[in-house]
């Protein structure tokens, strides 16, 4: 590992803001991309119980509450010209506590906590229904901290299967989430 010496401003930065083994705080862990009966807008509004099957799961790798205001979910958007952008999904707010996971799903919904599994839910927009990531093109989810340094990365590969978990694969500083059946 590099000694502080070496590194520039934003290596150190990120470098902090990570826990131990270069594992961050708060991690991508686990998403559902592509559930099934996913359709493209153009074939209709698909229905909000529909769209909340897509999800990207968060969890706090620490044993203590971590302050999540203002921090960003984002992923990989193409405009006409195929170049990529991030494009902010969520904005998370509160606390989470050590060890919880947060499911941010992708429709319309109240907030709840899912007790035996330690699981917050939230809810993307109480105004949209729609899909959010990509199922044509390899993406790339992000957690962005409001000072804009990346928290957590990870990328997954289409095509994707169908109704099928992406789970974040050993060792977890890798950056990619694979199908698990």
């Amino acid at each position: 590992m590099q000694s502080n010496l070496h590194m520039d401003k934003t290596e150190q930065l990120a470098a902090r803001m990570r826990g131990s083994h270069g594992i961050p705080d708060l991690m991508i862990e686990s998403a559902t991309v592509n559930p099934a009966g996913k359709r493209d807008r153009l074939a209709g509004p698909a229905p909000n119980e529909l769209v909340n099957h897509e999800w990207v799961q968060l969890r706090n790798m620490t044993d203590h509450i971590l302050v999540i205001d203002g921090m960003e979910l984002k992923h990989l958007v193409y405009g006409p010209d195929n170049q990529s952008r991030f494009s902010r999904v969520f904005t998370l707010q509160g606390r989470l506590p050590g060890k919880s996971l947060l499911r941010i799903h992708s429709g319309r919904g109240k907030p709840f906590y899912e007790n035996n599994r330690n699981i917050y839910h939230a809810y993307v927009n109480p105004n949209r229904v729609a899909f959010f990531y990509q199922i044509v093109r390899n993406d790339t989810l992000a957690i962005v901290r409001a000072n804009g340094l990346t928290l957590d990365q990870v990328d997954y590969y289409v095509p994707v299967p169908e109704n099928v978990r992406l789970k974040r694969v050993a060792p977890i500083p890798r950056r990619l989430l694979q199908p698990v059946r």
